[in-house]
């Protein structure tokens, strides 16, 4: 009988290009179309019948244990990374983990893919797609059978489009540990950090075959407007444009709600128009307010206000300003 995969979502990283809204939340925990990032694969994993999950927390980790500890059903494993050194580090810190079939998934990155399928190879693969601006993902070199000959980390002067979309599949992840315990060693570091494509290169170079699998979309939710872009397009996706997504929230009757949005059980909304395209996170209120392509987060409070294309953090009070 084949083993069960095990999935190893690397949630450690501090997440500096978001700025103040990292500030005091990790950025697996940032909410996007409903719920935090985080939660959008460990979502996907109990249908497929993963159950196994190890989560690699560093920056703001008691948070990460919190949310794993509060989710109904088994709770997910917390690896510690010490030092933030990179997310090759942050898998190096699971190596323990590494063996038998294992999903490799960064945890501030939500693609959209066929995981049953991926799960179904027999070959090592990682998801790929398309990019307009490569210069900030790592980026995939394949020959001419369509085999990975070659990886970079954010190339100054890429070759190709084709970028890795957070997601990895290793049948086998034993040369991956190897692979890791080598490159730690050696203290094989760029810019200071260990990179996980250096640590699948050199998987390549020891001749075993790593392949790729094309994904059509995928959100690297490093800024404000990839998140609130992921935010704009998964709801659409997951809600359409028919009746609004309010899950339970207090929301009185001089309340206009547009579609698509996602309300979470305990925000209340009174005498506001929200929407199209928000997320209301549990414990924010919203009064006398308009939003719209916009993300609140728990706990945050807003009167009076007008947001558009913005992400609110708790406890701000926006009055009167967008």
């Amino acid at each position: 009988m084949t083993a069960r995969p095990r999935a190893l979502i690397v949630a450690a990283g501090v997440g500096r290009r978001l700025g103040r809204h990292t500030a005091r939340r990790p950025k697996p925990l940032v909410y996007v179309a409903g719920r935090p990032i985080l939660a959008h694969l460990l979502d996907a994993l109990p249908p497929l019948g993963v159950t196994d999950v190890v989560v690699v927390a560093g920056y703001l980790r008691g948070q990460i244990e919190e949310y794993l500890a509060a989710r109904p059903g088994a709770s997910a494993r917390v690896v510690v990374q010490a030092e933030p050194l990179g997310n090759g580090h942050a898998v190096y810190a699971a190596r323990d983990h590494l063996e038998g079939p294992v999903l490799i998934q960064f945890g501030d990155t939500i693609p959209r893919l066929d995981l049953g399928a991926l799960l179904a190879r027999e070959a090592a693969s990682i998801a790929v797609a398309e990019v307009d601006d490569p210069r900030g993902y790592g980026i995939v070199e394949v020959d001419d059978r369509g085999r990975v000959r070659r990886l970079w980390e954010k190339p100054a002067e890429p070759r190709g489009r084709r970028a890795v979309a957070g997601t990895f599949y290793f049948p086998d992840a034993g040369p991956l540990r190897e692979a890791l315990d080598e490159m730690v060693r050696r203290d094989a570091r760029r810019a200071g950090e260990f990179w996980l494509v250096d640590a699948v290169q050199h998987v390549i170079d020891r001749g075993i075959a790593v392949e790729t699998f094309p994904v059509d979309r995928f959100y690297d939710c490093g800024t404000v407007d990839t998140v609130l872009l992921a935010n704009r397009e998964l709801l659409a996706a997951n809600s359409g444009l028919g009746a609004p997504e309010t899950r339970g929230a207090d929301v009185d009757g001089e309340s206009v709600i547009v579609p698509p949005v996602a309300i979470a059980p305990g925000a209340v909304i009174r005498e506001a128009r929200i929407g199209p395209y928000v997320t209301v996170a549990p414990g924010a209120r919203i009064v006398r307010s308009r939003l719209r392509d916009a993300i609140v987060h728990p706990g945050a409070v807003l009167e009076g206000a007008d947001v558009a294309h913005e992400i609110v953090d708790e406890p701000v009070v926006a009055c009167g300003g967008g």
